[in-house]
C-alpha cells in the first residue's frame, strides 16, 4: 500500500476470534477513488483476505484536510457579574 498507493498504513496487533491466532490488521484510509485499486493489490497477494470497506465522516491529517489549530477562547462576564462600583 506504501508504494503502490501512496497510502500509509497502521499495522495492528489482533488475534482470530474462533482461531485465537495472530495476524497483523492493516489499517488504511483512502479516497473513494483509490478503493478499486486496493481492492486489486489485496487480491493478487492474498485472495483469502477478510476486508471491511467503510465510509468515515472526516479524515483529518496528511495527505487528507489539515488538523484546525485551536484558537484560544476568550471569555467574557456576562452583565450580571461584572462587578459593581462603589
Amino acid at each position: 500500500m506504501l508504494s503502490r498507493l501512496g497510502r500509509g498504513i497502521t499495522v495492528l496487533e489482533g488475534h482470530g476470534g474462533y482461531t485465537g491466532e495472530s495476524r497483523a490488521v492493516l489499517l488504511c484510509v483512502l479516497e473513494r477513488a483509490e478503493v478499486g485499486a486496493l481492492k486489486q493489490l489485496i487480491s493478487g497477494i492474498d485472495p483469502q483476505a477478510f476486508v471491511v470497506i467503510g465510509s468515515a465522516e472526516e479524515v483529518l491529517g496528511e495527505g487528507f484536510r489539515p488538523v484546525p489549530v485551536a484558537r484560544a477562547a476568550v471569555i467574557l462576564p456576562v452583565a450580571d457579574e461584572v462587578p459593581q462600583q462603589a
